[in-house]
Order: C-alpha cells, then sequence, then structure tokens
C-alpha cells in the first residue's frame, strides 16, 4: 500500500468506506464538549494507533495530516524558530520540486541570507537545464 495518494495509492474497498463512513459521521474538531468533537478525538487517537502499530513506533509521535506538503510546512514553521545559522537540510532527487528549489535558486526573502538558516543542495539534487544552479 502506497502512502501518497497524488502518486497513486491503492485504496482497497474497506478502506474507501469507512474513509467515507469518516467523512459523513466524524469531521469535526477533535477539541471540543459535543458529540462529533469527542467522535473525532477517538478516530484520531485509533488512527495514530493503528499507524503506530503498522511500523512499530509509539503514537504519540505519529502526526497525521492531510498530505505531505502541509505537513512538510507545518515541521518548517514549528522548526523555524529552532534553527540558526549552521543548521542545514538535506534534500535528494527524490523530494519533490517545492522541497528542493529553496535550495537551488537564491531565497526570495528580504532578509540577508547570513541571518536566517542556510538551504543546501547535494551535487545533483537540482534537474539539470532547470534553470537553477
Amino acid at each position: 500500500m502506497h502512502f501518497d495518494a497524488p502518486t497513486g495509492m491503492l485504496i482497497p474497498d474497506s478502506v474507501a468506506t469507512t474513509v467515507s463512513t469518516a467523512f459523513r459521521g466524524s469531521l469535526a474538531t477533535a477539541s471540543g464538549p459535543h458529540p462529533a468533537a469527542r467522535r473525532s478525538a477517538a478516530v484520531l487517537v485509533a488512527a495514530r494507533q493503528a499507524v503506530a502499530d503498522l511500523v512499530g513506533g509509539d503514537p504519540a509521535g505519529v502526526v497525521l495530516g492531510p498530505d505531505r506538503a502541509v505537513l512538510l510546512n507545518a515541521l518548517a514553521d514549528a522548526a523555524s524558530s529552532r534553527v540558526s545559522l549552521g543548521y542545514e537540510t538535506v534534500v535528494s532527487r527524490l523530494d519533490d520540486e517545492a522541497n528542493i528549489a529553496p535550495g537551488c535558486a537564491p531565497p526570495t526573502a528580504t532578509a540577508p541570507s547570513s541571518n536566517g538558516p542556510r538551504w543546501t543542495s547535494r551535487p545533483g539534487s537540482c534537474r539539470a537545464g532547470s534553470g537553477r544552479t
């Protein structure tokens, strides 16, 4: 089973049925006193436990979100206050173009690059002929 839906995830009928049922009955914020919130919180706890069981991990370390890009943006936002000069982010050709691009092209931020994190691109991680250096 592939986890990345945009790249062609294989979805068994039982999964599609369960997701459809969840959309109809459990889509609410996971916090709050109302019954829908309690159901959503229970679904979230069960989903984290299921992923932890699948990979042999701790459910407290499982982070779920709508897609990889949203999760990576949330991680970058959370880490930005802890990142300082000397920190590096390693990317590869397997990463999405949007994740590699900051290391291939000059940043568009108005602050000088010496005042923030440095994006480093390993040789070969930028596409040839893309106009990036």
